[in-house]
């Protein structure tokens, strides 16, 4: 049995575990070529992403797109750069990719510097 549908209900319904350790896990689950390091940077990238004012905060299903962009071009760590060239896969608006794009740097210091927790 599929641990996605209980990782996302916990993610919806607000369970105790952190929305980066549940985004990891789903990451994991359905990127699995992706490296664990790089795995937590995104994770840790779109919940510092759903904190900005966006017309749409990243889902998992982009999220998802993500991972599996940044696994096809080989890249195994977030770099200011590569988080510009292929933000449009996580961040869907026009008005989205700009605000994001001005706060990239901020967004990578603030989402690489907290621990992740289990519960």
């Amino acid at each position: 049995m599929s641990k996605i549908p209980e990782l996302k209900r916990t993610l919806t319904l607000g369970k105790p575990r952190s929305v980066t350790y549940l985004a990891r896990e789903i990451i994991a689950l359905k990127v699995p070529d992706l490296d664990e390091r790089l795995r937590l940077q995104v994770a840790r990238f779109v919940s510092a992403l759903r904190k900005l004012e966006l017309r749409k905060a990243p889902s998992i299903a982009e999220t998802l797109d993500w991972a599996r962009g940044l696994c096809a071009l080989g890249v195994k760590e977030l770099d200011p750069a590569t988080v510009r060239q292929t933000l449009s896969l996580v961040v869907k608006h026009e008005d989205d990719l700009r605000k994001a794009e001005a706060k990239v740097g901020a967004l990578l210091a603030g989402g690489g510097g907290s621990q992740v927790t289990q519960r």
